[in-house]
């Protein structure tokens, strides 16, 4: 603000602000000196003859009207207060000039052929200048402004001659060095109805503008609100913009953690079937260590024994050896059959608990492909069975699952994201299908998994049918089930994340997932995918499109599905 008011103190504007006060003296006493000369004359004009007595009539100068400064308080809109808000929210004062303002302010100019145009906005205490031409001013006190005077008004206001206005004729601005003779500004109205400022011309001559000059000066006006308007719109969609884009950026970290909740969730329940089946070969392991510890200890015991044995052989007590002797050969009768038959169940038994161990470890393995980084062709069979296996703690006697497994080509894809997939849809159709707790109590659900190869216009493709006979989905849900967070889970059962993954990996592999569903009879999803896919999968880019699920087919399909391949198993999770 000071370097701008120092610009002002340098301009030759204010230069008769310094004589202003003498200049009003001088014009004061000059007038008081003309009221008795005025007089004087007055009285010889009335001892003369008149014209019609004396044949010589003398005529009098025409003496100029003497416009006396106005004594009036300067005007301020009734809207002061409101007017001054509605100015700052623009956020437009002591700006950088602007090629759009300066051109209008220049057309101005042309129009109304005069050298300055001005785009003057008023504050509390000032007018400031946005463009200007013919000027290096920036700005001037308001209580000398001719604008003042202009935002009171609704048209055009204009002073052709400012010597011959009482509001301005002692006006530094009129007597000083910038010489201001013309004067016409065009209120700058916003939508609100505020006189933020003026657009308005100047010239050091008197003039006056045609009407068409008026009203060109009107539309300039009128334009200039208009592009400050969209200015401030334009800097509050930036403003908006940038919150925007704070928020998105907090979203997708916040997604990115759901995702991961989502991963981390899975990981619980692969964890909690993993502990379960593994648990169970480790306590057979345990149990049979603890049986051969005491046969071990019967072992023992009759070791101690021979030893007893070759003591009394050694001091010749042979009755009493004698009777030892029958009772170890009792002893290692029994102990002999027992030992060798259990000992060699209880080895079985570990061995195969053991394995048991091993073959979920190579489950996992191949569920997660850890050292698979790339898309490579995989066995989406083998998948399947990895991912029956990771769930198999969920199904156990609880779920019949039924495989129809056609013969499939390898699949070039990721297999570990297809794993992911394929376990989403195996837990959520055991958890539909989960009677307990339910009129159908007693009885099994069941899950039928079925594969397939089928051609079509676009090439062969693997079509894989996961369903269930549990309680579906009503209509109204269908259409959302592949939206995020969308689910019809009890809060805090699951981040409604699932299936939305599952869509986009599906999708970014080249292929689609429909489902299908019917309340109080099952769900059946059907994915297919190309046997060579060019994917590429981004972990950002898992929420980029919106997912709409697939328009439902007719009827559900009853399971088993009719597949080009065989039964290859029926394997029952059973007790």
């Amino acid at each position: 603000m000071n370097r701008f008011r120092m610009a002002f103190l340098s301009t030759p504007w204010l230069a008769p602000l310094k004589n202003f006060f003498a200049k009003k003296s001088a014009v004061d006493s000059a007038v008081t000196e003309s009221r008795p000369l005025a007089a004087a004359s007055l009285s010889a004009e009335a001892a003369r003859p008149s014209p019609q007595s004396s044949p010589q009539a003398v005529q009098s100068p025409v003496v100029p009207p003497v416009v006396l400064p106005s004594t009036d308080p300067l005007p301020v809109p009734a809207n002061e207060t409101e007017r001054l808000a509605a100015l700052e929210s623009y956020n437009v004062m002591d700006t950088l000039a602007e090629a759009e303002f300066d051109a209008l302010t220049k057309l101005a100019s042309q129009i109304c052929g005069t050298p300055v145009a001005l785009m003057s906005l008023i504050d509390g205490d000032r007018q400031w200048f946005k463009s200007k031409v013919g000027t290096d001013a920036t700005e001037t006190p308001r209580d000398i402004s001719f604008c003042q005077h202009a935002i009171m008004e609704e048209k055009v206001f204009e002073i052709p001659n400012a010597l011959n206005d009482p509001r301005f004729v002692a006006n530094p601005l009129v007597t000083g060095d910038m010489h201001i003779r013309f004067y016409a500004g065009a209120p700058l109205t916003n939508a609100d109805g505020y006189n933020l400022g003026t657009l308005c011309v100047i010239s050091p001559e008197p003039q006056q503008l045609s009407e068409m000059q008026k009203e060109s000066l009107r539309t300039l006006a009128a334009e200039v609100a208009a592009r400050l308007e969209l200015r401030r719109k334009q800097m509050e969609l930036t403003r908006k913009n940038t919150r925007l884009e704070e928020t998105l950026s907090t979203l997708t970290s916040t997604q990115d953690q759901l995702v991961q909740s989502e991963k981390m969730a899975s990981l619980g329940q692969m964890v909690a079937g993993l502990a379960h089946e593994i648990n169970t070969p480790l306590g057979y392991v345990r149990s049979n260590v603890a049986e051969l510890g005491e046969l071990h200890t019967e072992m023992k015991t009759l070791i101690d024994s021979f030893r007893t044995m070759q003591h009394l052989l050694t001091t010749g007590d042979y009755d009493a050896l004698a009777a030892k002797v029958a009772d170890n050969e009792a002893m290692l009768a029994d102990a002999d059959a027992a030992f060798y038959d259990l000992a060699q169940d209880r080895f079985r038994e570990s061995i195969d608990g053991i394995d048991r161990i091993k073959d979920l470890i190579l489950n996992l393995k191949d569920f997660s492909r850890l050292d698979e980084a790339d898309m490579k062709k995989a066995d989406l069979n083998s998948g399947l069975d990895s991912s029956l296996k990771i769930a198999g703690n969920l199904l156990k006697h609880r779920i019949d699952v039924v495989k129809y497994y056609g013969d499939l080509p390898l699949v070039k894809c990721y297999p570990a994201k297809l794993n992911q997939v394929f376990l989403n849809l195996i837990t959520n159709a055991a958890q539909a299908s989960d009677r307990t707790g339910t009129e159908k109590a007693g009885t099994r659900g069941r899950i039928t998994i079925a594969t397939s190869l089928t051609t079509t216009t676009d090439g062969d493709r693997v079509v894989i049918e996961v369903s269930d006979n549990g309680h579906g989905i009503a209509p109204e849900n269908l259409k959302k089930i592949f939206e995020p967070f969308f689910t019809t889970k009890p809060v805090g059962k699951g981040t409604g994340l699932g299936l939305s993954i599952a869509y986009k990996i599906i999708a970014q592999h080249g292929g689609k997932i429909s489902v299908t569903s019917t309340v109080g009879e099952g769900t059946a999803f059907k994915i297919e995918l190309p046997i060579a896919a060019e994917a590429t999968l981004q972990p950002s880019t898992l929420f980029a499109d919106e997912p709409t699920a697939a328009a439902p087919e007719p009827a559900l399909p009853k399971p088993p599905f009719q597949t080009d391949g065989k039964k290859k198993s029926a394997d029952i999770f059973a007790d």
